[in-house]
């Protein structure tokens, strides 16, 4: 049985397209814009976690972008001029992992040692993940990975803001830095491959995510009465008190 389709497969898909050349002007443009706005969110990320104590930014997407960073670093060959700043990325990563470690366990319901080894396990599954992708698409630059990361990074930081119901460890300038610097990857990721409507749509889908999330959490500051700009208010206290770190249950 069969019958005519509306669309066929490319013999020659999107994604095997050959980079465009861009203006000089223009790639370090975007590459500023995404790089500052992005540097700019992890030290906003680092002084509230350190300040209020609890995880500005979901657990798993610092694991997502650890292991991204790590595997087109050693593992998969990266452009040259990309390894500086994957290296730049990778220390700032770690650094916020090791908030997660000391306080990434408050929004989970289980001990803080069982989330230690999740947070292990899910590290090894990512590194197995960005290197499959990467090798079986080819993708010397990380772009759908990076694509990927970001849209559930986009989707948690919403499910992060109702669990909690508090805004406490988040800030609107987190939240508008991470807009604007993937919308700036997302940009110079078309001029590049402005074939690949994949990459467009996870971009524009990524932005209005963005755009609810920025939404609730001014919504959020205003019910926990914090000023929509401010970085340096007090902590505030989430309404359900954080869950006691428990040892785990001991087997006989």
């Amino acid at each position: 049985m069969d019958w005519p389709t509306i669309l066929d497969v490319p013999a020659n898909p999107p994604v095997v397209a050959e980079r465009n050349e861009i203006p000089d002007w223009l790639f370090l443009g975007l590459l500023g814009i995404q790089g500052a706005f992005w540097a700019y969110t992890y030290a906003c990320l680092i002084y509230r976690g350190n300040r209020d104590r609890w995880m500005g930014i979901p657990v798993f997407a610092v694991v997502l972008n650890l292991s991204w960073e790590v595997t087109f670093l050693i593992v998969l060959p990266h452009p040259p001029q990309q390894k500086p700043i994957d290296v730049l990325w990778i220390l700032l990563d770690l650094f916020i992992l090791r908030l997660a470690f000391r306080y990434g366990w408050k929004d989970f319901d289980f001990p803080k040692a069982t989330f230690v080894r999740l947070v292990a396990a899910a590290l090894v599954v990512s590194f197995v993940f960005h290197i499959v992708m990467g090798w079986e698409l080819a993708d010397n630059e990380g772009i759908y990975g990076a694509m990927a990361i970001n849209i559930y990074m986009s989707i948690a930081f919403i499910q992060l803001l109702r669990r909690r119901g508090s805004s406490i460890g988040q800030s609107m300038h987190v939240a508008v830095g991470k807009a604007v610097g993937t919308l700036g990857a997302g940009a110079m990721f078309f001029a590049w491959y402005p074939g690949r409507n994949l990459l467009t749509m996870c971009t524009l889908v990524i932005l209005a995510i963005d755009i609810v999330y920025i939404r609730m959490l001014h919504r959020q500051l205003r019910a926990d009465g914090v000023p929509t700009w401010s970085l340096r208010h007090p902590t505030v206290r989430p309404p359900v008190p954080a869950p006691v770190s428990a040892p785990d249950p001991v087997r006989s």
